[in-house]
């Protein structure tokens, strides 16, 4: 299995994701773009952290050298435009 399909599997991941894609609004004249990066803590275990709120066209990734954010390595980052 990839590993996009092995996240997708894991609820709380999933869930996060479905969250961030609600809010960014698709369909409607305030939709924005939503995202953040899945990591992996320093216990093992997946968390996902949200960007802040996006604009209509684009978003602001925060600094994140050597692919780590706030200490976790990115497993992943995700962005929805609606």
């Amino acid at each position: 299995m990839n590993l996009i399909a092995t996240l997708f599997r894991i609820y709380p991941v999933r869930d996060s994701l479905r969250n961030a894609w609600e809010q960014s609004k698709p369909g409607a004249r305030e939709a924005h773009e939503e995202g953040g990066f899945i990591l992996r803590n320093s216990a093992g275990n997946l968390e996902v952290k949200r960007w802040p709120k996006g604009a209509q066209a684009g978003i602001e990734v925060p600094p994140h050298p050597s692919c780590q954010y706030n200490g976790c390595n990115i497993i992943f980052s995700v962005s929805g435009r609606p």
